[in-house]
Formats: structure tokens, C-alpha cells, sequence
């Protein structure tokens, strides 16, 4: 068959909450790293007040005329709603397009993100894109990337061959005090394996990168109540969290003969390298007894 092509058809993908394609150019750094705009599932609202949610995402035309296309959003069970600026999209032309989301109050929300376009701006609407949905949490005191619960999956940190750090990219904008490690301990752990909260300052202005160790937890055991479950893991003293600055935070298990710690995982990674796995005492083959660096595409369950 040979089918005409719709006049008015638009597209939308690569949808991002935390202002990855546009927004992140609005906030400059203040230690040795620059401002990626990442996601967060769990946010405090004192983050949110310097740097509100920026929904962004990619739209395509791909009909035979030229439509002028905005990025909506509304935000289920509130007044919340809003709007990007309009773009004229010729036929076959793409844009991220961006609209911004500042709660004033704590509490679960869904946000609703789709696109509308009508024809070269003639005020009747046409088209409507794929929609996209996201279940966000506004917090006073916690921070973090993972989906819950619900579909998730698993990480060693510890066992025979393993000793692993799971840390994840966290950005800050504002001064913050970190107090503890919120971690989900996968069901497949064993009593009495060990785990620890562990923190470093990023350092990405190099040609090769790296971190800075900042502090670490005491020790802490698993109990038959903490598999599957989430708990929390103290810093002895609090940590000083800076504005403009980004670290790599998560957990850290043992090389131990019989027993294993596992770190939940829920989600995926917006880039290579958001989500880190450091192999302490090089034990895994690609390793060959160096202790390394790599990237996981898995969001690991761990929160500030």
C-alpha cells in the first residue's frame, strides 16, 4: 500500500523532570563538577525552592505541515498546571521544548506530560502527542532517584567474590545537613552480613574524573526485620552539603565467605555513569585484582 502521510502528527519522547536537555544550563557549579539536571523521585522541598521541577522533552513532526507545538503538563488531584513557550516545527523538525513546576507543599504527586500542536498557529487544535507519567514525592527531609518498591530488582554489595560500593550522582541546590543512608535491603541478603553508608565529592572537571572520599558510616549488620525493608544507616556526625555541588553517595558491602548483602535497584539511568559500581579489592575478572570504576544502569534504592 502506499499511504499519504497525516498533515498533523507530532511525537514525544526522552521526557526528563529535572531539566537534563535544557534547563540544567541555568545553574552553574560551585566545586569541582558541573550541573547535569537530574531526576528525582523523592525530593525535599527545600531543593525544589531553588530549583523547581523543569519537564522537558523532545517533540517531532512528523506530519506534511508545519504545526506549532507546546509542551503540557497538569499535575492530578491540584490546580497545577502549565505550559512551554510555543515552537513552529516544520515537517520533519524536532525541539525540546520545557515548562517548569515549583509544589508549595509536601505530598505524592502524578504529573501528566503530553504535547499539543495545531497548524502553524491557527488556534485550532489538531494534535495531540503520546502522554507520559510520573509519580513524584515532595518531602521535608529525603532525597532520591529510585521508583520504590513496586518492579524492583537487585544488587550485590557484598558476598564471596564482591566487595562493591552502589552509588548514585546527587546534586545539590541548597546547603543541606546528610544524617543517613536510607537503603532497601534486598530480600536475598543473609542475616548478619554487613553494609555502610559511604559519601564523596565528585570531581568531573578533569580530563579523567574521579571523587573525593568524605565520610563513611559505622558498620552495620542485617537482622531478619531489615530484609526487605528499607532502613536507615547513620553518619556518625552530620555532613555538610553544599549548594552547586555534586557527590556520589550510596552503600558498600563485604567480601564475606557465606554471606551476601544485596541492595534493591528500581529504575533506569538518564546516562553511562549516573549510577556507579566501584569494585574495592578488584575482585571481579575485568577487574584483574585493581580496584575500578564502573557504570550501572540500574537506579540503586538508596536515599539521603
Amino acid at each position: 500500500k502506499v499511504i499519504e502521510s497525516p498533515a498533523n502528527r507530532i511525537t514525544m519522547e526522552d521526557e526528563v523532570i529535572g531539566g537534563f536537555w535544557i534547563d540544567y544550563l541555568n545553574y552553574s557549579a560551585s566545586c569541582l563538577n558541573y550541573m547535569v539536571g537530574l531526576d528525582y523521585s523523592v525530593t525535599p522541598l527545600s531543593q525544589l525552592q531553588n530549583h523547581p521541577y523543569a519537564i522537558e522533552a523532545l517533540f517531532r513532526n512528523e506530519g506534511t505541515s508545519s504545526q506549532t507545538v507546546n509542551l503540557e503538563y497538569d499535575v492530578t488531584g491540584t490546580m497545577y498546571s502549565g505550559s512551554s513557550l510555543p515552537q513552529v516545527l516544520n515537517p520533519g523538525d524536532s525541539a525540546f521544548l520545557g515548562a517548569s513546576f515549583s509544589p508549595a507543599t509536601t505530598g505524592s504527586y502524578t504529573i501528566d506530560i503530553w504535547g499539543v500542536a495545531d497548524s502553524a498557529g491557527a488556534g485550532v487544535t489538531s494534535t495531540l502527542s503520546n502522554m507520559e507519567t510520573r509519580e513524584i514525592q515532595v518531602t521535608d527531609y529525603i532525597y532520591g532517584k529510585d521508583l520504590g518498591v513496586n518492579n524492583s530488582s537487585s544488587y550485590i554489595l557484598g558476598g564471596l567474590e564482591d566487595q562493591n560500593h552502589i552509588t548514585t550522582r546527587f546534586e545539590m541546590y541548597a546547603d543541606e545537613q546528610l544524617y543517613s543512608l536510607r537503603i532497601y535491603i534486598a530480600s536475598d541478603s543473609d542475616i548478619g552480613a554487613e553494609v555502610k553508608a559511604i559519601i564523596y565529592e565528585l570531581d568531573t572537571t578533569s580530563t579523567s574524573g574521579g571523587v573525593m572520599f568524605l565520610a563513611e558510616s559505622d558498620n552495620y549488620t542485617l537482622t531478619a526485620q531489615d530484609l526487605g525493608s528499607w532502613i536507615d544507616i547513620p553518619f556518625v556526625d552530620p555532613i555538610s552539603l553544599t549548594n552547586g555541588c555534586a557527590y556520589e553517595f550510596g552503600a558498600v558491602g563485604f567480601q564475606h565467605p557465606t554471606l551476601e548483602s544485596h541492595v534493591g535497584t528500581s529504575g533506569q539511568s538518564l546516562y553511562n555513569g549516573e549510577h556507579s559500581l566501584f569494585d574495592e579489592l578488584g575482585l571481579s575478572s575485568s577487574s584483574a585484582g585493581t580496584p575500578t570504576w564502573y557504570y550501572i544502569t540500574t537506579t540503586p534504592m538508596v536515599r539521603m
